[in-house]
């Protein structure tokens, strides 16, 4: 991913897509490239891939690659899905979970789509018996009308708070700057990662140390919780952090 940055008072980054590094990489012969993964939205960043993009890469890695591209957290976001991509690009596959805004974790259930050539080889090496009788039935319940209203109405809901989360977040001396968020979950960037992540820590909140990964110096991602968790946390950081 390629870092950007944009500053109106309050820094706010965003990233794209390296397409000149995905080329260089699978021009390279001494690599041997099969796979190029992507996600979106992102994760750690929680930034979107435009179907533009995708679909160039998949252009790129023709006859040389799969494009794997993981939706996991797709619900926050909308679409358009990549999905819409896969019969003009047969290198392309699409992976979705249930374990996200779905709230079914514990079903450990999720789906892949694809080409029905990939589709035909991956059933030749999976399980007998992949999913349990209990698994299904757990995941109709969990993906019912019902439950899809819900669903829906969680995201909503989610996504306000974590733009008002952000907003807060904007204020305060610690923070150096956030990063455009499609998910359920913003990177932050703070003047002391291991600092916040400990005042955290010592006040009950686990947080996600990205800071030492390429870019990300001084990040630090946080899962939306309830509004009076994200207050808690808030708190937590005003107090010198």
């Amino acid at each position: 991913l390629i870092l950007q940055e944009h500053r109106a008072g309050h820094a706010e980054f965003s990233t794209e897509i390296d397409e000149s590094g995905i080329r260089e990489m699978l021009d390279d012969a001494g690599k041997q490239i099969k796979i190029v993964f992507m996600c979106t939205p992102n994760n750690p960043t929680g930034s979107l891939i435009g179907m533009d993009q995708i679909a160039r890469v998949c252009a790129l890695a023709d006859g040389r690659a799969l494009v794997v591209v993981d939706e996991a957290y797709f619900e926050f976001a909308g679409g358009p899905s990549a999905l819409t991509l896969l019969e003009r690009h047969p290198n392309l596959v699409v992976l979705r979970t249930f374990s996200k805004a779905w709230a079914a974790a514990g079903v450990r259930l999720g789906l892949v789509a694809g080409n029905p050539e990939l589709i035909a080889l991956l059933q030749k090496v999976r399980a007998p018996y992949p999913l349990s009788s209990p698994q299904i039935a757990a995941a109709r319940e969990a993906t019912g009308p019902e439950a899809e209203q819900a669903m829906r109405r969680r995201v909503r809901e989610l996504i306000a708070r974590r733009d008002r989360f952000r907003d807060r977040l904007r204020a305060l001396t610690c923070v150096r700057g956030t990063f455009a968020s499609s998910a359920n979950f913003l990177l932050v960037r703070f003047a002391s990662a291991p600092v916040a992540i400990g005042a955290a820590r010592s006040a009950g909140f686990i947080l996600r140390d990205r800071s030492r990964e390429p870019g990300l110096d001084g990040c630090v991602r946080i899962t939306i919780g309830t509004e009076s968790e994200l207050t808690g946390l808030l708190g937590v950081f005003s107090e010198g952090t």
